[in-house]
């Protein structure tokens, strides 16, 4: 079993208490939607995850607040920012480019960065990946994915 860094890396407990806000945040939407009567009710599940997220969001910060300050170096890596860039036009192409398109795009994308290269492993990866969540979601749950109007 290894141990952690005594140090902590720079941007850790800012981002690992960013992350007790969201997940109280989610956990507060979550109680919103009002519907707790049984364990299988609509507002079950979001309220739990959410509760479990800020739970696991405060062990995390409260390790890393007290851990010696942060090294000098990248507060942001070079990947995370990419990969953040990415989930931003993911989000703004949605809409627009439905699912499908908008997460071929996006796991393409994405792993072809990640992978240094690889396009056709890539290409190959997100198309078999989107069409899992596509009957996952269509034809098992059927969930309405959005259309989108590029290509309608």
């Amino acid at each position: 079993m290894t141990r952690h860094a005594a140090v902590r890396p720079p941007g850790e407990a800012v981002f690992a208490w960013a992350m007790v806000l969201l997940g109280a945040f989610v956990a507060w939407q979550a109680s919103g939607i009002g519907y707790f009567d049984t364990p299988s009710a609509a507002g079950v599940f979001p309220l739990a995850a959410g509760v479990a997220m800020t739970l696991a969001a405060l062990a995390a910060a409260m390790a890393a607040t007290r851990r010696a300050a942060p090294v000098a170096g990248a507060v942001l890596p070079r990947d995370v920012a990419v990969i953040g860039a990415l989930v931003l036009g993911y989000m703004a192409t949605l809409e627009a480019a439905g699912f499908i398109l908008a997460s071929l795009a996006f796991l393409f994308l994405a792993i072809t960065w990640l992978q240094r290269g690889f396009w056709l492993r890539a290409a190959l990866t997100a198309a078999v990946a989107v069409g899992i969540v596509w009957v996952v979601f269509r034809l098992v749950f059927r969930v309405i994915l959005p259309a989108g109007w590029i290509l309608a």
